[in-house]
């Protein structure tokens, strides 16, 4: 899979073209499968029987009493409000409850960051609504000279959202949680991820490179030509002639994965002293 993240990346970074989705089947397969699902086919993978809870776990996190009520007090924000009642079926002024909420454990990205799975319910009919909240933090990307950026951090990844990939991009919203600028966005059953887990070496490495060459596409379009061919031979250069994949990108992500799987036991550790002293 290494190995096809780096030729993607490079396909892409010099092609400044699309890669035929041919190469990934098993990207059709999950687009297919994304259009016939509904609400129920959402809850069956994100919650717990018919109570609509959310199941706590290695995935999902208890919050406390306080964090709750933060929570709850952000779906009341007018911008949060209206999104979740901006979609069919809901009417502008339809009241919003808070059903469930949970910590959620989803990467290395999200180590030391808030990030919460929210569960609600809204108008009379209670119609459910999963919403995912994320912590906004500074970019590390430099500002074009005289290109305008919201200063606000939330703002600016939503902004970007909207301009790279509408359709969701509209799905999001701005707040604040415990003085921290936070990004919300909604769910809907279409939002179908690949599971990794079940797909083959060959299914898995195609889909590694399809996905590498989306990434590589969008930097080569940033880049001037001599630059982006230049960032290739750089590349190569550290890449060795065999088909293992280049020692620095097996250590970051080696070292990434080692992080989250420590800082998931540690947490584990707090938990387990607090619970014994309550």
């Amino acid at each position: 899979m290494l190995e096809a993240l780096l030729q993607g990346y490079l396909k892409g970074l010099l092609d400044i073209k699309p890669v035929d989705t041919d190469i990934a089947p098993t990207i059709h397969v999950v687009l297919r499968q994304a259009l016939r699902r509904r609400w129920r086919d959402l809850a069956a993978d994100r919650m717990r029987g018919r109570q609509r809870r959310i199941p706590l776990g290695a995935r999902f996190w208890e919050v406390a009493d306080a964090q709750r009520a933060q929570l709850d007090h952000l779906i009341r924000d007018p911008g949060v409000e209206g999104l979740i009642t901006a979609l069919r079926r809901r009417e502008e002024g339809d009241a919003v409850v808070l059903r469930d909420a949970a910590y959620w454990v989803k990467g290395c990205s999200s180590l030391g960051l808030l990030r919460y799975a929210l569960l609600v319910d809204v108008g009379r009919s209670s119609a459910a609504c999963l919403l995912e909240l994320k912590a906004a933090v500074a970019s590390v990307a430099p500002i074009a000279a005289g290109a305008g950026m919201p200063d606000n951090d939330a703002e600016r990844v939503v902004a970007g959202a909207k301009a790279l990939s509408p359709a969701p991009g509209l799905r999001m919203a701005v707040g604040t949680v415990a003085k921290q600028a936070v990004f919300v966005r909604e769910f809907l059953p279409q939002d179908l991820e690949i599971d990794i887990e079940r797909l083959t070496e060959e299914e898995a490495a195609a889909v590694a490179f399809l996905l590498a060459s989306v990434l590589g596409c969008a930097h080569g379009r940033q880049l001037k030509r001599g630059d982006a061919q230049s960032w290739a031979r750089t590349l190569r250069r550290s890449h060795p002639k065999t088909l293992a994949a280049p020692s620095w990108l097996w250590t970051a992500i080696v070292r990434s994965i080692a992080r989250h799987e420590t800082e998931y036991l540690s947490h584990c550790r707090r938990y387990a002293s607090l619970s014994q002293h309550a």
